[in-house]
This record gives structure tokens, sequence and C-alpha cells, in this order.
């Protein structure tokens, strides 16, 4: 994940997707993480 957000700091095709402007800082690496649990969660998504 940190080199993810290394590559979102570095990236202007990311940035674009991620709607952030070139000045913005990339999120925390583990509110990434969060999101997607938020998302496993909201659709009842199982592993396997």
């Amino acid at each position: 994940m940190l080199q993810t957000i290394k590559e979102i700091e570095a990236n202007v095709v990311y940035r674009w997707f991620l709607v952030l402007i070139l000045n913005d800082k990339a999120s925390h690496f583990t509110t990434y993480g969060k999101k997607i649990l938020n998302i496993v969660k909201r659709f009842g998504i199982k592993e396997g």
C-alpha cells in the first residue's frame, strides 16, 4: 500500500482518477483499506 501511495503522489493519471489536484497530498494508506472494507461489508462480498 505504501508503494501505491507513492505512485499516487507521483502519477498524474492516478491523481486524475482520484480527483486530486496536483498540490493535494494522497490520503494515508489506511484510508483506502477502510474504504475497501466498507464496500465489502455493504455489498456482502465473501472471500473465495
